[in-house]
C-alpha cells in the first residue's frame, strides 16, 4: 500500500518533473514514465531550450521512476 501511494500517476496539469530539483540534471530531468492521449505509455525526459518541454507535447500524466524494491 505504501508503494503505491508513493508512486501515482502526476497530471501535467497539476505539475511537472521540472519543478523538483530532485529529477533535475543541468539542463534535462531524469526520466520519467509518462502517459499519452491515447493511453500508451513511455519513458521520456523533459528538456530545457527557452522553455522546459516534454516531447512530444500529447502527454497527459508523468511519475517518477520507482526504485526498485529491497530483497
Amino acid at each position: 500500500a505504501e508503494f503505491a501511494l508513493e508512486n501515482q500517476w502526476i497530471s501535467v496539469e497539476d505539475d511537472l518533473p521540472c519543478n523538483h530539483e530532485e529529477l533535475i540534471d543541468d539542463h534535462v530531468t531524469y526520466p520519467v514514465f509518462v502517459r499519452y492521449k491515447n493511453g500508451k505509455h513511455d519513458v521520456l525526459v523533459m528538456v530545457k531550450f527557452t522553455k522546459w518541454v516534454f516531447m512530444p507535447d500529447n502527454i497527459t500524466h508523468w511519475m517518477p521512476i520507482p526504485k526498485l524494491p529491497k530483497e
